[in-house]
């Protein structure tokens, strides 16, 4: 199935939160291979701004994870809870599945 990526805004350089958005995709593509194999596009959005990260892993098949089946939705609410950001995960209005983090994004750090 075609992965469409989309990015804006400037490079992550914080470690930790750059380890959380590619466990993010890793996790939101999975999901998609393993529990919605209708889905005929995926589309990863990486979204950086001066205050935020935001990355959401979306596909539009009719499935969704089945509830209780492993860890990975827990993993993903414990990795960004240790970054201090939020993660969802669920079928939007739309009835598109979304895997989404939301994580402030840590001040630079400047040499003294």
């Amino acid at each position: 199935m075609p992965v469409v990526l989309r990015t804006t805004g400037g490079e992550i350089s914080d470690l930790p939160v750059r380890l959380a958005v590619a466990r993010v995709v890793q996790e939101g593509l999975t999901n998609v291979i393993r529990h919605a194999p209708s889905a005929q596009e995926v589309t990863v959005t990486i979204s950086s701004t001066a205050s935020e990260v935001v990355v959401e892993v979306v596909n539009d098949g009719v499935e969704g994870p089945a509830s209780g089946g492993g860890y990975g939705i827990r993993g993903l609410h414990e990795r960004a809870a240790r970054v201090g950001g939020v993660a969802e995960a669920g079928r939007r209005p739309d009835g598109r599945w979304r895997v989404r983090l939301t994580v402030p994004r840590p001040p630079e750090r400047t040499s003294a």
